[in-house]
Order: C-alpha cells, then structure tokens, then sequence
C-alpha cells in the first residue's frame, strides 16, 4: 500500500514533536534518491524505495522486515537490498535520530582559531594615531621630551622647566603654601601666646618709656567738645586780624 500526500502528512503530524521536528528539517527523501542512484536504481523503483523507507519513518512498519520489503518492492536481490538497507541506516535513519534526540550538551561550539595578531583587539595602538584624534577633540599628547603647548594661548613651555618649575611658578607655588590654611603649627608660631607679649616699639619711639605711662596727662573726664573748641580757638581764630568791617583776613 502506497502512501498518499494526505497519508503523508497525518502520519508525520502524529508524531512526537523532536522526531516531526527532524522529518520536516531534514531532506530525507534526497539522501533517498541519491542512495538508489549510486545502484543504479530505475525510477519508478525509486519511489517504492521511498515509500518503504517513509514507512519506517513514521512506525507504520518495523524496521525488522525493512530489508525483506525493500527486496520485494524494488526486485533486487537479498545483497543489493542489504547493501540499500545499510546505507539507509547510515545517512537517513542514524541522521533522523541524531537531530531528534541530540541535546544541547552534545553540540559543541568550537570558537573559530584566531592567529596571532589577526586579531584586531590585540593589535598595538600606534602612539601617532592616537595623539592626532585627540587633537581633533582638543587633547594634546606629549612625549616625554616633546615641548608643551598651550593650544588655546599658544604658549610654549620646556619640558625641563615644567620639571623644575619657573620661578614665577614658584614664587605663586609659595604664595598658595602660605594661604593654605591647613599648614602645621610650630611651636614658635605660639611663642608670642604663652608669654603674653605685646610689641611696644611704637611708643618707645614717641617718647613714651614705660608704656604704663603713655595716657598720663589726659583726664577722662574731661569732655571732648571743651577739648575741641579749645583746638579752635587756640589754632585757628588766634591766628585772625579784622581789617574791615565786612573782610576777613589771615596771616601769611
């Protein structure tokens, strides 16, 4: 009994997913054809080959008198249908079997072989290539005993005198330090604290010996507008002469 397209696809959709899966992906039917052409198999036996092996496929008929059926449809003899038999075991049956029942433990990937220094991310990065693209963002990069330049300023500084500092730099350098707060207190940075001392050079200077005595002669309790208006009339209306009625002159 042949098979019908119908009966071809109702037995396969019957079967169990992984199996259907393999019957649908894998072109059986060309290895099929291919077997019968390398024994010079005619056509139309060609297709009873087909048959017989679907038959197979799908559990219709064991695989036992597999041989026996292929040896009746096709009219061979016993050794031609072993031969037909074993070569379909290898390159249909055992090819079904392994797509269906294959994990994916049992694939393995092999990485692709990756020669030395074909690969681009072990390739050494040329100093030039990179300093010219950070040009091009702004970014200047210097060797050790290149010369610095300013780009934006276009200063140019040795690179000795960036070792050393100019002195500029340096006395700038000692202006920072100086405003930094958070310098060390020495010990004779609190000298002048623990004695109490006060600076009385001032008033030594102005006569003044003994510093106790630098406000005698000054009576707090004189007022300062008696004190102001004696100023005046001391220093200023002294020094008036009337010559008329109506003018005011000073002494030369």
């Amino acid at each position: 009994m042949n098979l019908t397209p119908r009966d071809i696809t109702k037995y396969i959709s019957e079967l169990p997913d992984n199996i259907r899966k393999a019957v649908v992906e894998f072109d059986w039917a060309g290895e099929v054809m291919d077997i019968a052409r390398n024994h010079h198999i005619q056509i139309d036996d060609i297709e009873r080959f087909r048959q017989e092996t679907l038959k197979v496929i799908v559990g219709i008929e064991p695989a036992e008198t597999y041989e026996d059926r292929v040896m009746e449809a096709l009219g061979v003899p016993r050794a031609t249908a072993a031969t037909l038999v074993e070569e379909a075991n290898e390159r249909i049956f055992g090819e079904l079997q392994r797509r269906a029942f294959s994990s994916d433990d049992d694939e393995q990937i092999i990485p692709p072989q990756i020669q030395d220094g074909s690969d681009p991310y072990l390739e050494p990065i040329d100093h030039h290539d990179v300093a010219r693209h950070m040009r091009d963002e702004g970014i200047e990069l210097l060797d050790h005993d290149e010369p610095v330049m300013n780009i934006h300023q276009n200063q140019i500084t040795s690179s000795s005198e960036n070792e050393h500092g100019s002195p500029n730099k340096v006395e700038d350098d000692k202006v920072e330090e100086s405003e930094d707060y958070r310098e060390p207190i020495e010990e004779k940075d609190l000298r002048g604290v623990k004695q109490h001392q006060a600076d009385t050079s001032i008033l030594k200077k102005m006569g003044q010996v003994n510093p106790d005595q630098a406000l005698d002669g000054v009576d707090p309790k004189e007022p300062l507008e008696e004190t102001l208006d004696q100023n005046l009339d001391q220093n200023v209306f002294n020094s008036m002469v009337v010559a008329h009625e109506n003018e005011i002159t000073l002494d030369a």
